[in-house]
């Protein structure tokens, strides 16, 4: 049950409380939910990006390994990759999760070639 909390004219609701999870290195996360229970709002929370709707809030800490990250460290450790991203349409998926790689992560040509790969399967693409 969603907590409401009043602060001077305006209610707000609480949407995500206490959370938090692991990730093993390289792996690909999905978050999945309905419209409006937070998803986006989480990931531009983690990923340190100001777009939460106007009137918004969120309080706390952002931490990676146990340690509290700065402003603008969350690219250091992972990537968020909005659901409305632009990509080249005339691109293939292989091209396109390649190209994601090349300006994400230093990878030589065949360890890029056997990760993508690797998603491509892993996605049923």
């Amino acid at each position: 049950m969603p907590r409401f909390e009043k602060r001077g004219d305006k209610t707000y609701k609480q949407i995500v409380a206490c959370a938090n999870g692991y990730v093993n290195p390289k792996e690909l996360v999905g978050i999945l939910g309905p419209s409006g229970s937070g998803k986006t709002s989480l990931l531009n929370v983690l990923a340190q990006r100001n777009l939460l709707s106007d009137g918004s809030y969120w309080h706390g800490d952002v931490k990676v390994n146990d340690r509290r990250i700065l402003k603008g460290e969350f690219g250091k450790t992972s990537a968020f990759v909005q659901q409305d991203d632009i990509l080249e349409m005339t691109m293939t998926a292989r091209e396109l999760f390649r190209f994601a790689c090349q300006i994400r992560i230093g990878l030589n040509g065949n360890e890029m070639d056997e990760r993508v790969d690797s998603v491509i399967n892993r996605l049923s693409l």
